[in-house]
């Protein structure tokens, strides 16, 4: 299962393997090991501002976003399904990594990261965003209670859900991208996979 590139460290691989792919990884991106930084990930609302490289491992637990102005620092989420959504503010130096499940995209994770972003300096014209690979509105069937959570987060964006029979579909992309045009980026900044 892990014979490919592997950085998470909860998935049952190897740490063996995992600290390859980290240490490949860094050196690739000229940081050392301990400028790496991963959440531990449980599909939460939780957005963590690293602002030194010396965190332990329990200010990771339970968060699924990331955000920094620190210079030399990879942040990084895992995503299987989930969509991951990056942003970076290049004036004021502030990016942001997101790990946006189902959960995460009704509860508007990604304007929580926005948020923090703000506090650091970021503007909302100046965010870029790309919206990662993430399980496709096809795939994505849901019960009639996600449904009506995405209907009460996004009532005018009646795009995001897709009616069929016998379930209905979500389309978390254009739920992200939609989220972050409500927090003021322009609609030209954000790109979808």
């Amino acid at each position: 299962n892990y014979s490919s590139f592997n950085i998470c460290n909860y998935t049952g691989d190897s740490e063996e393997h995992i600290l390859d792919c980290r240490n490949r990884l860094c050196d690739y991106l000229n940081i050392p090991l301990s400028n790496l930084i991963t959440p531990r990930q449980t599909h939460s609302l939780n957005v963590k501002i690293i602002d030194s490289t010396t965190i332990n491992s329990s200010e990771l637990e339970n968060v699924d976003a990331l955000v920094t102005n620190l210079n030399d620092v990879a942040i990084a989420v895992n995503t299987a399904d989930c969509v991951p959504v990056l942003l970076a503010d290049d004036t004021a130096g502030v990016i942001a990594a997101i790990h946006s499940g189902w959960k995460g995209t009704v509860g508007k994770i990604s304007a929580k990261a926005v948020e923090c972003m703000l506090s650091l300096g970021a503007t909302p014209q100046a965010i870029k965003a790309f919206i990662g690979v993430s399980i496709c509105p096809e795939c994505f069937e849901v019960g009639d209670e996600v449904v009506e959570q995405f209907r009460i987060a996004f009532p005018h964006v009646p795009e995001i859900i897709i009616n069929s029979q016998p379930r209905c579909h979500i389309n978390l992309q254009q739920a992200c991208r939609q989220t972050l045009i409500d927090c003021g980026l322009h609609p030209e900044n954000i790109i979808l996979s």
